[in-house]
């Protein structure tokens, strides 16, 4: 082998008029399936690590005295003579030390192996059952069943909980008689699932955004229009996407700086960098182009893992975010179930329960009283048993009526306050 080992630029395709069986094989089509192997074994096999000999070879050692090899480091990988008079021979490597490494059985000082020889060291390229990628580069790997499984894959399996299909929303204000973009919040992971809708039916989808083509990426938005002739609209999007980043929950708003007037919301379960494939410092939030630091301000709520289920019951009624109810229908005050501990003392979940509604309540200006939810969960799941309901309806509508418990029972409380006075 020579040194065109090592460049990608000669690697092209052999024209099926080199091969026809009345065409016999000329020096330049041999020269370039020489080439073609030689290049390709380059990408796939090379370890990275190349020397060269710094004196004659035992049989079967070969010695380097520029080299800082790990111990056992390149054990049952291949040796591969770069030039000198054993160019292209291939020996396994059996014992791997600083500065040698031995091919056991092997005779390199009588192929012609010689001081100053370049050498190059490749996974197996030997072993009939190919490279297995386990970075000893062991033969092969017996199944007792001949079955993969994510068990048996252990730390390198990528499982239904580790990548799964999520949802990502964003919604954003569209002026009167103006035109809206909202950047695709599934990104680069983004599915084919699209929905799309409009606070009312002023609101209408024109389609994804024409752009110009140019030598950059771009991100793909949908178009909104607002027919309105004097308010501005929201336009809402949701999309499909693959989620494998390990983050719990993201929800983001940007408003006005001086109206506190809320302009647009993202929620996923990741940060939007992650489906757009780019840096958090380069992709803070979902407004990269519309927002200006001057007029606007950006709020993050990024809970831990023992909020989540809360926090998850508080963002979405139905397919609305809880912004959105608190807008549409005017609402006077928020009644926040406190997941107290029997004792009465407030554990982690009390404690996150009071930290999400201390990030509400800088969104909206809206009173906010808690209330004991200590056995609501039990006293519905009681009744609905009592009903003979199914575990699975149970399931689909305890949260629901949970809650209701909890107002029932604080209207009622207000209702005595009020004879009693």
């Amino acid at each position: 082998m020579s040194d065109p080992f090592d460049n990608v630029n000669l690697l092209r395709i052999i024209q099926e008029s080199e091969t026809l069986f009345d065409k016999p094989g000329s020096e330049e089509f041999l020269s370039q399936l020489r080439e073609n192997w030689e290049v390709l074994t380059m990408l796939m096999l090379y370890t990275g690590d190349s020397g060269t000999a710094t004196e004659n070879p035992s049989e079967t050692v070969l010695t380097d005295g520029n080299a800082t090899y790990d111990a056992d480091e390149h054990d049952g990988r291949s040796l591969v003579i770069i030039d000198g008079l054993a160019a292209g021979n291939i020996y396994e490597i059996d014992a791997t030390a600083a500065t040698t490494l031995t091919c056991t059985g092997d005779t390199l000082l009588a192929d012609g192996v010689k001081s100053g020889d370049a050498y190059k060291i490749f996974y197996n390229l030997k072993h009939a059952t190919a490279h297995t990628h386990d970075d000893v580069d062991s033969p092969f790997v017996v199944l007792a069943d001949n079955q993969v499984t994510q068990a048996k894959m252990a730390d390198s399996a990528i499982g239904q909980a580790e990548l799964k299909k999520t949802i990502a929303e964003s919604s954003q204000d569209v002026f009167q008689e103006e035109f809206g973009r909202i950047t695709l919040p599934g990104g680069f992971h983004g599915l084919v699932g699209i929905k799309v809708k409009g606070e009312t039916t002023d609101i209408e989808f024109q389609n994804f955004e024409q752009i110009s083509i140019t030598t950059s990426y771009q991100n793909i938005k949908a178009l909104f229009y607002n027919n309105h002739a004097s308010a501005a609209r929201f336009a809402y999007i949701q999309q499909q996407y693959i989620q494998a980043s390990g983050e719990v929950f993201w929800y983001m708003v940007m408003r006005d700086k001086a109206t506190k007037e809320i302009i647009a919301q993202f929620s996923a379960p990741d940060h939007p960098c992650m489906m757009q494939n780019i840096s958090p410092e380069d992709y803070p939030h979902p407004w990269v182009d519309e927002f200006d630091p001057n007029l606007h301000e950006i709020i993050v709520i990024n809970p831990d893992v023992a909020g989540l289920e809360d926090i998850r019951k508080f963002r979405s009624i139905g397919n609305r975010t809880i912004l959105e109810v608190i807008e549409t229908n005017q609402v006077g005050a928020l009644l926040i179930g406190l997941p107290l501990n029997m004792d009465g003392s407030e554990g982690p979940r009390a404690q996150s329960t009071r930290a999400f509604a201390r990030n509400l309540a800088r969104l909206v200006d809206v009173p906010m009283v808690f209330w004991d939810e200590r056995l609501s969960t039990a006293a519905v799941e009681r009744h609905l048993i009592e009903a003979d309901a199914s575990r699975k309806r149970r399931a689909q509508v305890i949260d629901r009526m949970a809650a209701a418990y909890i107002l029932q029972g604080a209207l009622d409380r207000l209702r005595g306050l009020a004879q009693q006075s």
